[in-house]
């Protein structure tokens, strides 16, 4: 797979909403993948965007509705908008974000809306 996008925010976003109301550390585990490595990627640390292989585990045992396709769409290895339909539902959560969470959903909003 080639990736077309990745923007470190939206995955840390789409990583939030996927972890539920697990911490890291949990999420980490129940998907097999290192606590570290996790948090990194949740802070915005890791620079190129997560394998496929690594966002299978993820939606594994992702939460919230989000899928692997979902995970695909948002690292950019996929062109069409798997998350375009799941934006309302998203916005009505954002009701409970911080100020730079909401920041961060306006950006996902710009992201797809270039996309599409």
């Amino acid at each position: 797979m080639i990736n077309v996008g990745y923007s470190k925010k939206l995955f840390a976003i789409l990583l939030d909403i996927a972890k539920g109301k697990r911490d890291l550390k949990e999420y980490a585990a129940e998907s097999g993948i290192s606590h570290v490595q996790l948090k990194k990627f949740s802070l915005c640390k890791q620079n190129g965007p997560p394998t496929p292989k690594l966002l299978a585990k993820l939606a594994s045992v992702a939460q919230n509705g989000i899928t692997y396709e979902d995970f695909l769409s948002i690292c950019g290895y996929r062109e069409d908008e798997v998350l375009t339909s799941r934006i309302d539902p998203l916005c009505f959560k954002a009701e409970k974000l911080s100020p730079a969470k909401h920041k961060f959903l306006e950006d996902f909003a710009d992201f797809l809306a270039k996309r599409g």
